[in-house]
């Protein structure tokens, strides 16, 4: 049986990338989820590639990540001749706003997404599915010698739900109040960007390349290549969210502070708490300023933050994380395929 995946991002579509790479720019082992997919796959008489593998006409179903463009042949080859569709989405809503256009979903048989929302208007179409990760507690209990570190990219949005300002108003807070105690890693937070509008996409694209205006920020340390070693240093990471409120949505940036003993001050999915113990991280909802978030801070005992990572540990050891993991996502995606196309 031969499944064709096709990635809104065609780049991860040359030469098999989706199951041949494990990082990506954006964030380590983003695509070690699919790499293990096509092994175990593999292993059960199962072919899984992208068009660089498998040709449209021997594809016995077709995979799509995330919503596809319209002028897609996989997409319209699928439709003309039923060939069963899936699709995943996992890009949040101010990135790919057709998440929540439920007509669009029409020609797919299941849709495979982190919205609760999506999930309880319909279960047996819209089946639950994490991002995921090789979960692990491998770090070492106590104060770290750096205090606050935040990783993201330098982005702008005019959704109503967006958390980039707040992201923002929280690192020049620090810049202005509290100089040297959050160090802020990412790409392009030294040149200025713009929203993706038309124009923006034309001036930002331009604007890295040539860096014709500037920004500057104190705390800048620069681009990482992997996250993990970097962020054990530290005792608190900001995790927000692209955007809030959007139930489920629970990505990385979480994840990535969790496993490295670095204790999250998150924002973003509203129900948080129902896939994370409160005692794993700091609530930024719980604060009305980033005057209290500090002051907060900087009470914390040497104890205080042994008893957060213990809660850390503890979770990413019980069967609640057990839906994050690489193997639930695999068995999912592999069972919905399966259970709902006729060659088997």
């Amino acid at each position: 049986m031969k499944i064709l995946f096709e990635n809104v991002y065609e780049n991860l579509n040359k030469d098999n990338r989706l199951f041949t790479d494990d990082n990506v720019d954006i964030g380590d082992n983003l695509l070690t989820p699919f790499k293990v997919l096509g092994e175990i796959s593999k292993k059960i008489g199962l072919v899984l590639g992208t068009s660089s593998l498998i040709e449209k006409e021997q594809a016995d179903a077709m995979v799509f990540l995330d919503y596809p463009s319209m002028n897609s042949e996989n997409f319209q080859y699928g439709i003309k001749h039923k060939i069963p569709l899936f699709l995943i989405t996992l890009e949040s809503p101010i990135v790919k706003p057709e998440i929540f256009k439920t007509e669009l979903h029409e020609p797919f048989i299941n849709v495979l997404t982190w919205s609760d929302y999506l999930v309880s208007l319909n279960p047996k179409k819209y089946i639950k599915i994490n991002y995921s990760y090789n979960i692990s507690a491998n770090f070492e209990l106590g104060r770290r010698e750096r205090d606050l570190i935040v990783i993201s990219g330098n982005k702008l949005s005019k959704h109503s739900q967006e958390l980039y300002s707040e992201r923002l108003a929280v690192i020049k807070w620090y810049e202005a109040n509290r100089k040297g105690y959050l160090d802020l890693y990412g790409i392009d937070w030294d040149i200025k960007v713009m929203t993706n509008s038309l124009v923006g996409i034309v001036f930002n694209k331009i604007n890295r390349t040539f860096k014709i205006v500037k920004t500057n920020y104190p705390s800048y340390k620069g681009k990482l290549r992997r996250k993990a070693e970097v962020l054990s240093k530290y005792n608190f990471s900001l995790c927000f969210e692209n955007a809030s409120d959007f139930s489920g949505y629970i990505t990385e940036k979480i994840f990535d502070s969790l496993m490295s003993g670095t204790i999250p001050i998150y924002r973003g999915a509203d129900n948080i708490c129902k896939y994370i113990p409160k005692s794993c991280f700091i609530d930024y909802r719980d604060f009305g300023s980033i005057e209290e978030i500090d002051k907060y801070l900087q009470s914390l005992t040497d104890s205080d933050i042994k008893e957060y990572q213990l809660a850390i540990k503890t979770f990413l050891s019980d069967p609640q994380a057990g839906q994050f993991t690489i193997d639930n996502f695999v068995g999912t995606v592999i069972n919905t395929v399966l259970n709902n196309t006729k060659c088997s």
